[in-house]
């Protein structure tokens, strides 16, 4: 009985364990003079914990720990410009270019 009960214990440590930490990192730019944007907000859909402001050079570098492995969809946003969403699996360097809204 108590061999039976850790094992169950071990296993229950071993699947509450099994998280997947998933890196995304870039750069955000304008898509017509290929400046960067600073200040765009980088965001994991589902995850409003895991917000990010680019830096003066349109960088961003995010870490989120889920669950699973799954394709995220990152979404890129700054006023004056569209909303961008890409579907992508983690550990890619990413170039997003982003169009400015006409009025």
């Amino acid at each position: 009985m108590l061999r039976k009960s850790l094992y169950l214990i071990g296993l229950l440590i071993i699947i509450t364990s099994c998280d997947c930490t998933s890196t995304f990192e870039g750069q955000v730019i304008d898509i017509e003079t290929g400046r960067p944007i600073n200040d765009a907000i980088v965001k994991l859909e589902g995850t409003p914990q895991n917000e990010y402001k680019t830096d003066s050079l349109g960088t961003f570098d995010l870490t989120t720990i889920t669950r699973t492995c799954p394709n995220h969809t990152l979404i890129v946003s700054k006023s004056g410009y569209e909303l961008f969403e890409l579907k992508t699996k983690s550990n890619n360097k990413l170039l997003i270019k982003l169009k400015k809204i006409r009025n």
